[in-house]
């Protein structure tokens, strides 16, 4: 393995054994908490959050309402 590579397993190490109290993926899923992080994650969230309120009978939607203000 060249150094470059040691380099980055021993970052992804360090995390691991830095924050374990952060890594119990199947309490978060139990509980219907997101794992994961960045654009994938925000974008899922918002994709559920779209899903949920467009599967309201009756529900309605405009732009104004849909702007943030």
């Amino acid at each position: 393995m060249r150094a470059d590579e040691c380099k980055a397993v021993d970052k992804c190490a360090g995390y691991l054994l830095a924050y374990p109290s952060m890594l119990n993926f199947d309490e978060f899923l139990a509980k219907g908490l997101p794992i994961g992080s960045g654009v994938i994650e925000i974008e899922d969230a918002c994709r559920h959050l779209l899903e949920g309120r467009l599967d309201i009978t009756g529900a309605r939607c405009s732009w104004p309402g849909a702007e943030a203000s």
